[in-house]
């Protein structure tokens, strides 16, 4: 008796949903099921859309994220050089320069990247030393040939990043060709 007594609840129940949904517009169920295939594509075409966008949004924020940090390791580098001649000063900054051109060239390369997951992906990547994000806009095919003057160039400012070191003349230099190479449009802006 129960059982039959949840089961007229439930049709009716249905007869009455079915009625505030398709409002008497319905005349059969191939139509029903027609127009709830329409409504969900539509849903789905919304949804889909929203996600792009905050997908695109969160890439944007990592990949700024990424260049904010790189800046922060940089900006501690600069700390304990009082002893200096100036000379050394200036190798120190002529360097320095060299690298933040090359290294805002691969953030650029990370954050241009034209799908979100992926900027995501490089967006999580440590800054404290690039060797990482190198790699994995390698393997996915983002910066052609030039690999191995990213690394050698991310070797480079490891060497010298905190400092106690001081760069020859020859290793500035090196660190200029590697920007001639891999940052062109940041040579010619100066």
């Amino acid at each position: 008796m129960l059982g039959a007594c949840i089961t007229i609840f439930g049709a009716g129940l249905g007869v009455v949903l079915g009625w505030l949904l398709f409002r008497g517009q319905v005349k059969d169920l191939d139509t029903a099921l027609e127009k709830s295939r329409r409504r969900l594509a539509e849903h789905e075409s919304t949804v889909t859309d929203a996600l792009e966008a905050i997908d695109t949004q969160i890439g944007a924020i990592l990949g700024s994220l990424g260049e904010v940090a790189g800046g922060v390791g940089d900006i501690q580098v600069g700390s304990g050089r009082e002893q200096d001649s100036p000379q050394q000063a200036d190798r120190r900054d002529q360097l320095k320069r060299s690298w933040i051109a090359i290294r805002d060239r691969l953030d650029t390369l990370a954050s241009s990247h034209p799908d979100g997951r992926t900027r995501a992906k490089y967006g999580r990547i440590s800054r404290r030393n690039y060797h990482a994000l190198i790699e994995a806009l390698d393997g996915d095919g983002r910066l052609a040939a030039q690999a191995n003057d990213f690394l050698a160039a991310n070797e480079l400012w490891q060497h010298f990043q905190r400092g106690r070191a001081v760069p020859t003349q020859a290793q500035v230099q090196q660190m200029a060709d590697l920007r001639a190479v891999l940052a062109p449009e940041q040579v010619a802006a100066e």
